[in-house]
């Protein structure tokens, strides 16, 4: 199961995914096309989320992988950041990871599966304009490693990947970043 998977780092990991031969359950805002089971979901919902786990597991008859590549980004200074959009940002790359994650992993549990979450080199550095961002891909780091530790016992792999500027839909449709003149 990928989530993000109609662009970006998600439609990589597809793509990447299905050349080696795995039948991959594509989660996304938008169907993924050329998936071999598409689901549309928004991350954030945490009904949707539990019926496209749920669809995913009857689907394939087990869950091996999940890889939480769904993400959004925007820049701002800190001190016109709005608290919409600090929650938007948190609710999908965090919450959202989260929602995802505690769905699957009763199934991963069952067959010894993995986690691969997507965070970011902004989680574990800091960059200028980025404070929700940040602040919300640290947490998928954070959340990784709580959860590597919880879950190796049962065989499960918990993994993060942090990236960094990659040329995605998602980077090319950022706003330019505000003025650096700080007056």
């Amino acid at each position: 199961l990928v989530t993000g998977a109609a662009s970006g780092i998600g439609a990589a990991t597809v793509a990447r995914l299905s050349a080696e031969g795995a039948r991959v359950a594509a989660l996304d805002l938008t169907l993924a096309p050329g998936t071999d089971l598409a689901l549309r979901a928004d991350v954030r919902d945490e009904e949707a989320v539990r019926a496209a786990v749920t669809r995913a597991v009857d689907w394939g008859g087990r869950l091996d992988l999940v890889v939480t590549a769904a993400g959004v980004a925007s820049y701002a200074r800190a001190h016109t950041q709005t608290l919409d959009e600090w929650h938007r940002l948190l609710a999908v790359n965090l919450t959202g990871t989260f929602l995802v994650l505690r769905e699957a992993l009763p199934h991963l549990v069952d067959h010894r599966g993995a986690a691969v979450t997507v965070a970011s080199l902004a989680g574990v550095r800091g960059f200028r304009y980025s404070a929700a961002y940040s602040a919300s891909k640290g947490g998928v780091v954070a959340l990784s490693r709580a959860l590597a530790v919880e879950y190796a016992p049962t065989g499960v792999r918990v993994a993060c990947v942090c990236p960094g500027s990659v040329d995605t839909p998602l980077k090319r449709g950022l706003a330019p970043v505000p003025d650096p003149d700080p007056a």
